[in-house]
C-alpha cells in the first residue's frame, strides 16, 4: 500500500520517504549546522554542506558528523531534540489527542502523565501509586526507617531488611523464635528523636516548624 502525500498526492513506497517529502510543504528544517546555524530538510544535505564549507574548522576535524537536530514548533517556535516530543507538545496548541482521566476529567498531552500521575520533584521520575513515589523519595532523602534489631543497620525498605536478617542473623536465637523481627523507626532530622509511626514524626516536626494547625474554638489555644 503506497503512502500518499495529502498536499500534492505524490505516492511513496515507505512512510519515512513520505515524512521527508512533507518537509517541502511544511518548510520544516530539523537539521542545523553547528558551525553557521544554517538549516536543512535532509541530513545528507547538511553533511555535504559541512564537508564543503567547514572542512577546515577545528570542530569538523574532531567530529566529521557534526550535526545538530532540532524540531521546531511552528506556532511558538519552541525547539525539541526528538520529533516525538514536538508532536506531544503540538497537542497543547491543537487540543487534539489529549488523554482524559475518567474519574476527575483532567486532560493530559502525554498518556504517561495519566497512567503515572505521581512525579518525583527531585528527579522527575513518575509512578502509578503515591506509595511507590514515597518509597522512591528515600533515595534522595536518605531516609532509612527500618532498623535491624541485631546489628542496628538501617534500610530504606522493609523487604531489604527482611532479606538482611534472614541472611546475616538466621542462627540467632531471637530470629528462630520470630523470623519477621523488624524494628521500624522514623527519625527527626533536627533533634534525632525517633518514632515508631511516621504520623507521630510528622506531628513532632510541627514543634520545630512552630506549626499548630488545630485551634480550640473556645479559648483559641493551638495544638500540633
Amino acid at each position: 500500500m503506497p503512502y500518499i502525500c495529502e498536499a500534492c498526492g505524490k505516492e511513496f513506497s515507505f512512510k519515512s520517504w513520505l515524512d521527508r517529502h512533507k518537509r517541502i510543504h511544511t518548510g520544516e528544517e530539523p537539521f542545523e549546522c553547528v558551525s553557521c546555524s544554517k538549516r536543512f530538510r535532509q541530513k545528507s544535505t547538511l553533511v555535504r554542506h559541512v564537508a564543503a564549507r567547514h572542512k577546515n574548522d577545528d570542530s569538523y576535524k574532531k567530529n566529521k558528523d557534526n550535526v545538530r537536530v532540532t524540531h521546531t514548533c511552528g506556532q511558538c517556535h519552541k525547539k525539541y531534540k526528538r520529533k516525538t516530543d514536538l508532536l506531544k507538545h503540538k497537542r497543547m496548541h491543537d487540543d487534539e489527542g489529549l488523554f482524559e482521566c475518567k474519574y476527575c476529567g483532567l486532560r493530559f498531552t502525554d498518556i504517561d502523565d495519566l497512567i503515572r500521575p505521581h512525579a518525583c520533584e527531585t528527579c522527575g521520575k513518575k509512578f502509578e501509586f503515591k506509595s511507590r513515589l514515597n518509597l522512591h523519595k528515600r533515595i534522595h532523602t536518605g531516609e532509612e526507617p527500618f532498623e535491624c534489631v541485631f546489628c542496628s543497620k538501617r534500610f530504606s525498605r522493609k523487604s531489604t531488611l527482611v532479606r538482611h536478617v534472614a541472611k546475616q542473623h538466621k542462627n540467632d536465637d531471637s530470629y528462630k523464635k520470630n523470623k519477621d523481627l523488624v524494628r521500624v523507626s522514623h527519625t527527626c532530622g533536627q533533634c534525632h528523636k525517633k518514632y515508631k509511626r511516621k504520623t507521630d514524626l510528622l506531628q513532632h516536626k510541627r514543634l520545630h516548624d512552630d506549626k499548630r494547625p488545630f485551634e480550640c474554638k473556645y479559648c483559641g489555644l493551638r495544638f500540633t
